[in-house]
Order: C-alpha cells, then sequence, then structure tokens
C-alpha cells in the first residue's frame, strides 16, 4: 500500500484509541459542557469529526481498491 495511504489508515485507527481512551476517562456530564459558549463541547466535536469521517472514508477506501489494482510500482507521489 502506499505510504501515504498507509499514514491516513494509520491516523484513523490513531484517533479510534483516542477516543476509546476518551470515553473510559471523561464523565458524562462532561460530554456536553462547554466553559465558553463560542465553543464545542466534547459531544459537538466528535460528532464534527464523525461527519467528516463519513464523508472521507469512501474516498479513502476507493483510493485503497485503486491502489491494490495497480500492477507495479506506485506512484511517487
Amino acid at each position: 500500500m502506499q505510504g501515504q495511504l498507509v499514514s491516513i489508515v494509520e491516523e484513523f485507527e490513531s484517533a479510534q484509541k483516542r477516543l476509546d481512551r476518551l470515553v473510559a476517562d471523561l464523565p458524562d456530564e462532561r460530554w456536553a459542557a462547554t466553559n465558553d459558549p463560542t465553543r464545542w463541547s466534547v459531544a459537538q466535536c466528535i460528532a464534527h469529526l464523525n461527519l467528516t469521517a463519513r464523508a472521507f472514508i469512501p474516498l479513502i477506501r476507493a483510493a485503497l481498491e485503486e491502489c491494490r489494482s495497480i500492477d507495479g510500482k506506485p506512484p511517487a507521489r
């Protein structure tokens, strides 16, 4: 798999691990709380990241499939 795609996959895996730790460590009452009305809560940040991931994951999967179907050496960039 091309290095850039490997890096993207690793970033998603790392984000999932960080989220798992956050879920384990953050008390329930802190998810919706915010100290500043102009800032997002933890829950809003996670929701935004989920929406972003839903938009990008199909594109990443398509790129991975294309990468797998390429015969020979992957492009340098």
